[in-house]
């Protein structure tokens, strides 16, 4: 009878250890951000290194497929997005920003600067996005009609 109890009681235990969920756990939404990148005459730019840096310092990696497209799932954030590829300068758009979205997805083309030599892509190019402001909405105005 003793055994029976112990191997019951063990029984229950187990089950309620193994049966605990941790609820404080929570999942970060992410976006996925797409896109494709294209050359000066509109070709796909397949093998690109496509990054995405945030500002707290994640790093994600992908690289664009025989159709030039690339895709993230990142969390929402600000990001710097570059992209570099043989041939082609390295671009880096500032400031891209992921937001939260019912869509859950944003897209983002980019053409890329043919590099004729080395030297031609001293700099790289950096396009700097500021965030959107919405403007104020402007009352109705009577408008006189000229003749």
């Amino acid at each position: 009878m003793k055994h029976i109890f112990l191997l019951l009681a063990f029984i229950v235990l187990c089950s309620t250890a193994f049966g605990q969920r941790q609820l404080s756990t929570t999942k970060v939404p992410t976006m996925l951000v797409t896109g494709t990148i294209y050359d000066p005459r509109g070709s796909v730019v397949a093998g690109g290194r496509v990054t995405a840096q945030s500002s707290d310092g994640a790093r994600y990696g992908v690289t664009t497929n025989y159709e030039g497209k690339y895709k993230f799932e990142l969390p929402p954030g600000v990001y710097d997005l570059s992209v570099r590829s043989p041939g082609f300068c390295p671009t880096t758009v500032e400031g891209f920003t992921v937001v939260k979205s019912t869509v859950r997805k944003m897209y983002l083309d980019l053409v890329l600067e043919v590099a004729k030599t080395n030297s031609d892509c001293d700099n790289e190019i950096v396009i700097e996005r500021k965030p959107h402001k919405r403007s104020k909405k402007t009352p109705n105005k009577m408008v006189e009609k000229v003749s």
